[in-house]
């Protein structure tokens, strides 16, 4: 578990929407990862598929803000 002074922080810390969805992406992936790892009986394949699409609708999201941006 992470310290609560960290969350604390970071709830205050002001957040682009990309940076909270970069955030939330983090989140989530984190999260799959340890549901992965341990595996709980009430994990299902269907909601594995559910979050691997949505990890896969962040990074698609992200790429295509990153390909608009102007250099």
């Amino acid at each position: 578990m992470t310290s609560g002074n960290l969350g604390a922080r970071r709830a205050r810390t002001r957040l682009t929407p990309e940076q909270g969805a970069e955030e939330l992406a983090e989140l989530i992936r984190d999260l799959h990862e340890l549901l992965e790892s341990y595996a709980p009986s009430w994990y299902t394949q269907d909601l594995d598929t559910r979050v691997s699409d949505t990890l896969a609708k962040f990074t698609l999201s992200k790429k295509t803000s990153q390909d608009t941006k102007p250099l």
